[in-house]
C-alpha cells in the first residue's frame, strides 16, 4: 500500500539481512530508533527446549528470523505443533501462556523481562527503526512532519554528542 501511494509514511524495522527494496530517491528514510529481537521463553518453562513460535513467513520479522539460527526445539518422535502469527504482540501472549519460545522486539517485552516473567536466551538481533516517506506525495503538512522528524533527530544527536563530551 505504501509504494502504491496509499500512505504517506512507513515506520518499520530494518535489518541488512532483509533489505526493503525502496528507491531512496523516491522513498527517503530516517533512522528514528533502535531495537533488538530477543529470543525469549517463559521464566517457569525450565531449561527444556520449547517449540519455536514463528512469525508468518511472508512478514518482515518472519523473513528475518528465518535467516538466523533459532534456539533448539524439543526432539521427539511426534509432530511438533508450530504456531505462526504476523503480530509480535500475539506471539508475546502465546509465550506468556507457555506455548513456546519466540523472537520478540525488546521494546515490547521490557516489562516482562524486568519482572522475570520472561527470560531472554543468549541470542539477539539488532534492528534499526526507520521512517520512510513517500517522496512523490507532496503536501505542505507532509513536508512539516518530515522536517519535524529531521529536526528532532538532529536535536537528539546534538544532545548525545554533548553528553558524550562530558564523559
Amino acid at each position: 500500500a505504501f509504494v502504491e501511494g496509499g500512505h504517506d509514511f512507513l515506520l518499520t524495522f530494518h535489518h541488512p539481512r532483509v533489505p526493503i527494496a525502496l528507491d531512496p530517491a523516491l522513498y527517503p528514510a530516517l533512522v528514528v530508533g533502535a531495537d533488538a529481537l530477543v529470543a525469549v521463553r517463559r521464566a517457569d518453562a525450565g531449561d527444556a527446549a520449547a517449540p519455536m513460535l514463528r512469525y508468518a513467513p511472508d512478514s518482515y520479522l518472519g523473513r528475518l528470523t528465518a535467516s538466523v539460527r533459532t534456539p533448539p526445539e524439543p526432539a521427539g518422535d511426534g509432530p511438533v505443533h508450530v504456531n505462526e502469527n504476523a503480530m509480535a504482540e500475539a506471539l508475546k501472549y502465546m509465550v506468556l501462556a507457555g506455548h513456546g519460545q519466540a523472537w520478540l522486539p525488546r521494546s515490547l517485552i521490557e516489562r516482562e523481562l524486568d519482572s522475570g516473567a520472561l527470560v531472554a536466551e543468549d541470542a539477539s538481533i539488532a534492528l534499526e527503526i526507520r521512517l520512510y516517506r513517500n517522496g512523490e506525495r507532496r503536501r505542505p503538512v507532509l513536508d512539516q512532519v518530515w522536517q519535524a522528524a529531521q529536526d528532532e533527530l538532529a536535536h537528539v544527536w546534538v544532545q548525545a554528542d554533548a553528553h558524550a563530551g562530558r564523559e
